[in-house]
């Protein structure tokens, strides 16, 4: 059999949408001749098609008398249905897993097939290339590799809480509507090492090299603004002192340095220092700073810090900052790809050298104000629901999360979400609640020892105290509209509940006029 045939001719073909025109007419009561004149289509042959015309649910289908088909077009519909909902849930099937499907289904159904089905158990490759003819919005697609934290995490319950404690905190301090005071904050790689676009070369070539850099990252943190601006970065550089490198960064950007190269704890301090520096954020002036729930992001010193200069925080919810954050939805891809192209340029204009971290806030200088572009970053807020506001910007987007049902579908055991306060807030945070307390409460919670904590999947409504428990901090942690308490592990709450635990810590600030490091 011909799997491509092409037709020398075009005599008696129709259009199918005139050949059902058609039809519709004679079953109305007009001749034959008189319709097949008036829809342009061959009188012997509409005469045909009404002969062998077959009902499938109420609905007239055009059968052929040169192709049998296995399935009629409703179930076809229903398969290619099938798929595409799959392949957005991303558990996508293969060809091989399509056409076993259409087997099963012909099984399921005591629907004829074709022998070769039969004897190998599953469909063959001519119904398959007739199934994408007849579907062509299906084709093979090469997926990308996808985390499950992160396809199990967005869903709607971690979607609706965030627009929910946003949706407070705009009721409890209006001004934080004005975009000019919505800021999103956020730390991205840069490296030397460039990737490798595609290169022209002789077709006969097999091994094909380009010359790269093999220099350590540098950390750049970004921060943009609803209203389409941007604030100058911070560079926090893979050293142990820092030097002069900011040769060619934007003007007024802040140079850091740490072995590690990674963010911690006391430079995001000097970051915070540096936003509210450029943002002009006092309590005269509050501003609004979104970023992720890195163990880094959230202290005592920070919080601290950002009360006293009206700064208010809001978290996102963990594994969900690729769908929810501005910065990583419309700005980084065409950062990197600037950022690639100004090193490539780098290397033409100096050939036989090597990119060292001297020049990588060159780099960042070029590529920032291309691509932290003031449509770039209005439209980034838009399509994340933060501005304008917008609760329902992600209304059919959890199909991935289906696949588990759950409501808290968090991995603590990554880096990312393991938002462990530090040892100094432990200990300065072991006496706030009085330990007979704690013991009293223990015996209120005798009577169901088997659902504790967030396993009774209610909502937090406060937290009460916290504890030392053999080291380990736990918050006495009150439900909403009950009057049920349960100790909870800080680890626990830090990551579902991360706005509690902030409003917490705030609400126990001793407040002290400190002197804040240059």
């Amino acid at each position: 059999m011909v799997r491509n045939y092409k037709r020398k001719s075009s005599k008696g073909t129709y259009e199918e949408t005139d050949m059902k025109k058609a039809i519709d007419l004679v079953a109305k009561g007009g001749s034959i001749q008189s319709v097949a004149d008036q829809c342009g289509v061959k009188r012997e042959t509409l005469r045909r098609k009404i002969k062998i015309l077959t009902p499938h649910n109420g609905e007239v289908e055009l059968t052929s008398t040169f192709s049998h088909k296995v399935f009629t077009n409703v179930q076809e519909n229903s398969i290619a249905d099938y798929l595409k909902m799959y392949c957005k849930m991303f558990y996508g099937l293969t060809t091989k897993d399509c056409c076993q499907l259409a087997y099963e289904i012909a099984v399921a159904n005591e629907i004829k097939c074709p022998a070769s089905w039969v004897e190998k158990e599953i469909a063959g490759k001519d119904w398959l290339s007739g199934f994408f003819k007849r579907h062509q919005n299906l084709s093979l697609r090469s997926p990308e590799g996808y985390n499950l934290s992160r396809a199990t995490a967005f869903n709607r319950h971690n979607v609706k809480a965030f627009f929910d404690n946003y949706r407070t905190l705009l009721k409890k301090e209006p001004r934080l509507g004005d975009p000019s005071r919505i800021y999103n904050l956020n730390e991205t790689k840069t490296t030397t090492i460039q990737n490798s676009g595609n290169i022209i070369a002789e077709k006969s070539s097999n091994a094909l090299c380009k010359v790269i850099n093999t220099e350590k990252e540098v950390l750049v943190i970004t921060c943009i603004c609803a209203d389409g601006n941007y604030l100058p970065p911070v560079l926090i550089f893979p050293r142990v002192n820092f030097h002069n490198h900011m040769i060619g960064a934007p003007h007024n950007s802040l140079g850091l340095a740490t072995p590690s190269g990674r963010m911690t704890t006391q430079l995001f301090v000097q970051a915070m220092q540096h936003f509210i520096k450029f943002s002009h954020s006092t309590k005269d002036n509050p501003s609004l700073l979104i970023y992720d729930n890195h163990k880094s992001h959230l202290s005592l010193e920070i919080f601290e810090l950002a009360k006293a200069n009206g700064v208010h925080i809001l978290t996102l919810p963990s594994h969900s900052t690729h769908r929810m954050q501005p910065l990583d939805v419309g700005l980084y891809s065409s950062f990197q790809k600037f950022y690639n192209a100004a090193i490539d340029s780098w290397m033409l204009s100096h050939p036989g050298k090597i990119v060292s971290i001297h020049e990588v806030a060159g780099f960042v200088g070029t590529s920032l104000p291309c691509a932290m572009t003031p449509n770039n970053i209005i439209n980034a807020f838009r399509k994340t629901g933060i501005f304008p506001f917008n609760l329902h910007a992600f209304s059919d987007d959890f199909l991935p999360s289906l696949i588990s049902e759950r409501p808290h579908a968090i991995d603590v055991s990554t880096e990312e979400t393991d938002n462990v306060t530090g040892r100094a807030e432990i200990n300065s945070y072991n006496n706030i609640t009085d330990k007979t307390e704690l013991m009293c409460v223990d015996e209120t919670m005798k009577d169901d020892n088997s659902i504790q904590g967030f396993k009774r999947e209610l909502e937090v409504d406060k937290i009460l105290g916290s504890a030392d428990d053999n080291g380990k901090l736990m918050y006495l942690m009150q439900w909403k509209g009950t009057d049920i308490v349960d100790m909870v592990p800080a680890s626990e709450a830090n990551v579902k509940c991360p706005q509690i635990v902030i409003r917490f810590y705030e609400e126990r600030i001793t407040w002290k006029r400190a002197k804040i490091r240059p």
